[in-house]
C-alpha cells in the first residue's frame, strides 16, 4: 500500500511511503529523519494526538 503522512495542523505533507501498514509508514518517515523508528522520534519531539495523519492513497 501507499500512505501519505501529513501534519494536520500545518497542512504540510511529510512524505509518501510504500508500506504494509500505517505504523510501518510512520517508522519509515522517522528513519528518513534520522530516528530509529517512530517511537524514538516521539520521544524527542512528541506530536499532539491527531496532529500526524496517515492516509492510504493506493497500492505500491
Amino acid at each position: 500500500m501507499k500512505y501519505q503522512i501529513e501534519n494536520a495542523r500545518s497542512g504540510i505533507v511529510l512524505g509518501t511511503y510504500d508500506a504494509d501498514t500505517p505504523a510501518q509508514a510512520l517508522d519509515l518517515l522517522a528513519k528518513d529523519a534520522g530516528y530509529k523508528d517512530y517511537a524514538d522520534a516521539q520521544e524527542v519531539a512528541p506530536a499532539v494526538p491527531g496532529e500526524i495523519v496517515v492516509s492510504e492513497i493506493g497500492t505500491a
